[in-house]
C-alpha cells in the first residue's frame, strides 16, 4: 500500500503521471482540464484536501467513500484514485479510512507467504483467478476474495467486503 499511502499523504497532485486516457476520462466527467485543475489549485492530495475543506483525515474519507465510481471518482491508475469532494478534487480520500481499518486499537493483520510453480500457475492467474480482483463482487467466482465476499457472514466478518476492505 506504499503507493497508495505516498499519492494520498505526500506527493502533491502536479508531481504525479497522469496518463493521457485518465486526463481525457477527467475532462469528460468534470468538464474541467487536468492542467486547468491543477493550475486553478483544485487538486490536492488526502492531507492537503482535508486542510482546505477544514474536514478531518477520517471526516474526508467518509465523504470520499459517497463518492460512484466512474462518475465523482476516477481511477487514474492502480491504487490511484481521483474525486471530487465539495468544490475539490482529492487523490486517494479513500486512505484515511483504509489506513484506519489496520491501525486502530485492537485490530491486526494476517497474511500468508505462498509459493508456487510459476510454469503451472502465472501470476496473471494468480491474481486474477486464485485470489481475486481488487473488487470481491465482481472477482474471479473461484476466487478466495469472492468467496470470503459470499460467505463473510459465516465467516464472522463485521462487514461486507467491498474494494477497499477485502
Amino acid at each position: 500500500y506504499g503507493a497508495i499511502a505516498a499519492k494520498a499523504m505526500k506527493q502533491k497532485p502536479a508531481d504525479l503521471t497522469v496518463q493521457q486516457k485518465a486526463q481525457d476520462e477527467f475532462q469528460k466527467a468534470f468538464g474541467l482540464s487536468w492542467k486547468d485543475a491543477l493550475e486553478q489549485g483544485l487538486v490536492y492530495n488526502l492531507v492537503d484536501g482535508a486542510a482546505k475543506l477544514g474536514l478531518s483525515m477520517s471526516e474526508l474519507g467518509t465523504e470520499y467513500d459517497k463518492l460512484k465510481k466512474g462518475e465523482t471518482m476516477l481511477k487514474f491508475g492502480g491504487g490511484f484514485y481521483c474525486g471530487k469532494v465539495k468544490d475539490v478534487f482529492v487523490i486517494n480520500g479513500f486512505y484515511a479510512s483504509m489506513r484506519e481499518q489496520f491501525t486502530k486499537p485492537g485490530t491486526s493483520i494476517y497474511y500468508y507467504q505462498v509459493e508456487w510453480d510459476a510454469d503451472q500457475l502465472k501470476w496473471e492467474d494468480f491474481r486474477g483467478k486464485v485470489l481475486g480482483g481488487t473488487d470481491p463482487k465482481t472477482a474471479f467466482p473461484t476466487s478466495l476474495r469472492h468467496s470470503v465476499f459470499k460467505g463473510w457472514k459465516g465467516l464472522g466478518l463485521e462487514t461486507e467486503p467491498n474494494t477497499g476492505n477485502n
